[in-house]
C-alpha cells in the first residue's frame, strides 16, 4: 500500500492516524508505533519526487526523531 502525499505537508490518506504494532514471532519482540508525524519534501532533481524529509513517532512509548533524506537518515531519541 502507498500513500499519496503532497509536498511540505502530512500524507493525504490516514497513515498517521493510527497506532501500529509490529510482531516478529522469530525474533520474540514487539514493537509498538505511535504518534506517527511525516513531514513530506521533493526532491531538486529532473523529477521532483516526494521524500520524506522528517518522520517522528515514539517507539515502544519511546518519541523518535529520523530526519534527512533517504540517503541520509539521523535517528534521534
Amino acid at each position: 500500500m502507498s500513500w499519496p502525499v503532497r509536498a511540505g505537508g502530512q500524507p493525504t490518506a490516514g497513515l498517521a492516524d493510527y497506532n501500529y504494532r509490529f510482531l516478529l514471532p522469530n525474533a520474540s519482540r514487539t514493537y509498538e508505533v505511535s504518534n506517527l508525524e511525516v513531514v513530506t519534501g521533493v526532491t531538486s532533481g529532473c523529477c521532483a519526487c516526494p521524500i520524506n524529509t522528517r518522520r517522528r513517532f515514539g517507539l515502544n512509548g519511546s518519541p523518535v526523531v529520523a530526519e534527512g533524506s533517504a540517503a541520509v537518515t539521523i535517528l534521534r531519541r
